[in-house]
């Protein structure tokens, strides 16, 4: 009986440590200057391969192992400023961040066909006419994965 009584004590314990071992960074992106929401961001801990998105409303919940509370957290989309911040800074609060317009420069590209006849409307119209070929045009199946951290209490 004491053998059993200890067994389940190592349980709890060990139960009570992993429900620990993560913490909750939660938050909303919205655009400082019309303080719309921003969709569909990135959101991610700098050199690591841990990250999340934000929702249509901009809303995120991101649950990171706790060892990386000193690191550094990103969040980026296209067409704002970064945001930066350790990630024992916006814990434990509803944090509202908000992003700064940007534009960004990008690099001239140049398309050009080894075939000396084809002009630039040629190219465009047969990738047009090759869109059936490349894209899927019925209904399909695609499988992923998502990551979750789900959290259940018991009465004992």
């Amino acid at each position: 009986m004491r053998i059993h009584l200890l067994l389940f004590a190592s349980l709890l314990s060990v139960n009570a440590f992993a429900q620990e071992a993560f913490i909750s960074v939660k938050g909303q992106l919205i655009d400082s200057q019309s303080k719309e929401p921003i969709p569909y961001s990135s959101v991610y801990l700098k050199g690591k391969t841990i990250g999340t998105t934000t929702n249509q409303d901009g809303k995120f919940i991101f649950n990171i192992p706790s060892t990386f509370n000193k690191d550094t957290l990103i969040v980026s989309t296209i067409g704002y400023d970064h945001f930066k911040s350790v990630v024992s800074v916006i814990t434990d609060k509803e944090n509202v961040i908000e992003l700064n317009p940007s534009s960004t420069l990008l690099n001239e590209v140049v398309v050009k066909s080894s075939n000396k006849e084809l002009t630039g409307k040629d190219i465009v119209k047969k990738a047009v006419a090759a869109i059936s070929e490349n894209y899927p045009m019925k209904p399909f199946i695609i499988e992923g994965f998502f990551r979750d951290l789900q959290t259940e209490m018991t009465n004992l």
